[in-house]
């Protein structure tokens, strides 16, 4: 009885404090080691250990201290002490010979079962945030927007120039399945000219992102680059965040033209290029005259 008071009393502490620290949940182990020397004691044991866990290092180191989920694990942490609080006024009301302490251990289990579904559920909860904060902060989220903006998972692949970018942003493209990443570690995993063009030659427009704030094979990246212009209708090319984005269409250009002329302030156009009308299921209304070198012509 002497012990279960001390807990009770410690965890009316816990529960008066304005604040709290994580390894408080520590000191009730003493008294779980005491008054439950079983399995269902090493349950909430467990338990303590995992909610300790959550709340540090995973919310306010991994999860930035989230709101939301820093009030969602607020609630379950409350509502475990509260329960432990429950069991402990038990055991000092109750004797362990008699038929209620059964009914208590019952209650317990029952207790113990909720509360680890709880931990579960804010464990698995974690996983998705932290994807998305981290998301969130990747200097190549923007390319990722706007390809899913302007295009769609069936007619468009996406290839990425570097593997660990892929892997980054690749679960932010849901129902994508035409992506890959260039692996140029060395020759036995290098992507060959034919497999480039293969994977480009597979859907009706193809997105090219490149990482300019990796310096790692620059020119190799690049190079690509220029070989699906060649290879294929470039429509597009901007910067979205630290990524360079290319869009192409499956359509082969379809010849140079001599087209010099002077717009206002000087701007010079030194060469044009007609795109092949024929580009298979592309559905822009894209100018027929692309800007090779020198300023944009309007129209």
């Amino acid at each position: 009885m002497a012990i279960g008071l001390a807990a009770l009393t410690f965890i009316f502490y816990l529960l008066w404090s304005k604040g709290f620290s994580p390894q408080w949940l520590l000191y009730l182990i003493a008294f779980l080691c005491i008054l439950l020397p079983n399995i269902l004691g090493t349950v909430l044991i467990a338990l303590l250990e995992a909610l300790y866990v959550i709340e540090w290092p995973i919310t306010f180191i991994l999860l930035d201290a989230d709101p939301r989920y820093l009030t969602a694990l607020v609630i379950v942490r409350t509502a475990y002490i509260i329960g432990l609080a429950l069991f402990f006024g038990a055991v000092i009301l109750t004797d362990a010979e008699s038929r209620r302490w059964e009914t208590t251990r019952r209650w317990a289990r029952i207790g113990s079962g909720a509360a680890a579904l709880a931990v579960i559920a804010l464990a698995l909860g974690a996983l998705p945030l932290y994807a998305a904060q981290r998301y969130q902060a990747d200097p190549m989220r923007q390319a990722v927007e706007l390809i899913k903006d302007r295009s769609a998972p069936d007619r468009a692949g996406v290839l990425f120039d570097r593997v660990d970018t892929y892997e980054r942003l690749a679960p932010f493209l849901p129902g994508w399945s035409s992506l890959a990443a260039l692996q140029l570690g060395g020759k036995a995993d290098a992507w060959s000219e034919q497999e480039v063009q293969s994977f480009s030659a597979g859907k009706p427009e193809v997105w090219y992102v490149l990482d300019y704030g990796a310096d790692q094979k620059m020119d190799q990246r690049l190079a690509l680059d220029r070989k699906l212009s060649e290879a294929r209708c470039k429509v597009s090319q901007e910067f979205a965040g630290s990524a360079q984005v290319s869009h192409f269409v499956n359509a082969q250009p379809d010849h140079d033209v001599e087209a010099r002329t002077t717009f206002e302030n000087g701007l010079q156009l030194d060469r044009a290029r007609i795109s092949n009308t024929g580009l298979q299921g592309w559905r822009s209304n894209l100018p027929r005259i692309a800007v090779e070198r020198g300023a944009p012509a309007a129209g």
